[in-house]
Order: C-alpha cells, then sequence, then structure tokens
C-alpha cells in the first residue's frame, strides 16, 4: 500500500474534488535529453516520490511542495495552500539540488508541454553548445 491516503495529501485531494483555483505543475528540464532506463521500467513504470528508495538525491518534498519521477522526468506539484509563501525558498533550494542534472523548470499547462518527442535532443544550438563548437 503507497502513500496516498496520507493526510499530507489532503489539500490535492480537495483540490481535484472541489476544482479549487489553478496550481502549478512544474517541470524540470534535464541537461541532457535522454536518459537510459531498463526495459522493465517502461513497460512497467514507476513513480519515484521517496528519494531514498531511489537514491534520486535530485528530488524534494519541502516548502509544501513535493517532487517524483516518471519515466526520467521530474515533476514538482503543491502540497499544501502555504506553497505561495515559501515557494521562492523552495525553487531556490531545488534549483541548487539538481544544478548537476538540470537546466532549470518551467510550468506546465497541458500535458503537451513536456517535450516526450525529444524534439530538444536535435535542436542544433543546443547541440553546439554540449560539444563546444
Amino acid at each position: 500500500m503507497g502513500d496516498g491516503h496520507n493526510s499530507k495529501f489532503d489539500f490535492i485531494r480537495a483540490f481535484a474534488r472541489y476544482d479549487l483555483s489553478d496550481y502549478p505543475v512544474l517541470h524540470f528540464e534535464r541537461s541532457v535529453g535522454m536518459l537510459f532506463i531498463s526495459d522493465d521500467l517502461i513497460t512497467h513504470p514507476k513513480l519515484c516520490i521517496d528519494p531514498s528508495n531511489y537514491h534520486l538525491d535530485y528530488l524534494l518534498a519541502e516548502y509544501g511542495c513535493l517532487e517524483f519521477e516518471l519515466l526520467g522526468h521530474v515533476f514538482a506539484i503543491a502540497t499544501s495552500p502555504i506553497w505561495k509563501l515559501t515557494f521562492d525558498l523552495y525553487i531556490n533550494k531545488s534549483l541548487d539540488l539538481k544544478r548537476q542534472y538540470f537546466n532549470g523548470y518551467r510550468i506546465i499547462k497541458k500535458f503537451n508541454d513536456v517535450d516526450l518527442t525529444l524534439y530538444k535532443c536535435f535542436d542544433d544550438k543546443r547541440d553546439n553548445r554540449l560539444f563546444n563548437q
């Protein structure tokens, strides 16, 4: 049994049930476009929430936000009504943890905002930066 019934997620449940405003979903952009992952993770995806279980030292669950990884993509959602007050602290600490693996973040509004086609992997400007040309 997972952690989904934990009271710390009451805020998310209320948001979903009662259509409370519009809370951000963040997507962190990796500094590399593709990752090698096992066939098992592709056919049986795992939602990685607890970093200690998966050796993901860049996931943060503080300041009213929760980060999780799914198929190599890292997302963050608000888990508390205080997220607006602590967002600057959260994002600064999160970006500091991720600076080795990620270029930054962006707020996504639609699922299509996530680069599932790996378009950025084939961007000439990005390739020039990576290979110092």
